[in-house]
C-alpha cells in the first residue's frame, strides 16, 4: 500500500511538472513570436522603439501593412502635380534609406506600381482615417516621433522637383498634400 502512494505521488508529480513544464514552454514560444513580431515590425517600419512596436503589435499591425502605410503620403505627394519625376522617385527612395529601410520584393514591386499609376485617391483617405486612428493609440512623444519623421519625409519629395534646379518651391499642390498629412497626423 505504501509503495502504491509512493507511486501515485509520483504520478502526479510528474503531471503536475508536465503542466507547468508545457506552460513554460507556451510563455517561451509566445515570448519568441513577439519578439519575432517587434523585429518584423522595426524593419518594415524602422521604428526601434521596443514599446511603440508592442503598441503596433497590440493593435495587430502587420510588417507589410506598416510598410506600405508609410509609403503612401509620399507616394501621394509625389503625384501631387500629375506626374511623377525621377527626382523625387530618388527622393523617396532617399527618404526611406535615411532611416535604414531597404524595401522588400513585395514593397518594391508596390512602390514600382504606384510610381508608374498613381494610385486611386481613396488610398490616401484610407491612410489618412487609419493613420488617424493608430495615432490616437500611441502616447504623445511617439505620435510626435511619427508626425515629425513622416512630414520631414514628405517634405523631402515634395522640395524634390521643385523651384530652380530643383530647389527651394513646393508647387501648391503638394503644398496642399503636406497640409492633408499634416492635419492627418496632428488629428
Amino acid at each position: 500500500m505504501k509503495h502504491t502512494m509512493e507511486q501515485r505521488r509520483h504520478t502526479l508529480e510528474e503531471a503536475f511538472f508536465q503542466q507547468e513544464d508545457a506552460k513554460l514552454i507556451s510563455r517561451l514560444k509566445d515570448l519568441r513570436e513577439r519578439e519575432d513580431k517587434r523585429r518584423a515590425l522595426a524593419e518594415a517600419s524602422g521604428i526601434q522603439n521596443p514599446d511603440l512596436l508592442d503598441k503596433l503589435i497590440a493593435l495587430n499591425m502587420q510588417p507589410e501593412t506598416v510598410a506600405a502605410l508609410s509609403l503612401i503620403p509620399l507616394i501621394e505627394v509625389a503625384w501631387a502635380d500629375g506626374e511623377v519625376e525621377e527626382v523625387e522617385r530618388s527622393a523617396m527612395l532617399q527618404a526611406i534609406e535615411a532611416r535604414g529601410e531597404k524595401l522588400n520584393p513585395l514593397q518594391h514591386e508596390l512602390f514600382e506600381r504606384w510610381l508608374q499609376r498613381k494610385p486611386a485617391p481613396d488610398l490616401f483617405a484610407a491612410w489618412e482615417h487609419y493613420a488617424a486612428e493608430v495615432l490616437k493609440q500611441l502616447p504623445p512623444a511617439q505620435r510626435q516621433s511619427i508626425r515629425q519623421d513622416l512630414l520631414a519625409r514628405a517634405r523631402l519629395v515634395a522640395e524634390a522637383a521643385g523651384g530652380f534646379l530643383g530647389f527651394g518651391k513646393v508647387s501648391d499642390e503638394e503644398e496642399a498634400v503636406l497640409r492633408r498629412i499634416v492635419k492627418t497626423l496632428t488629428g
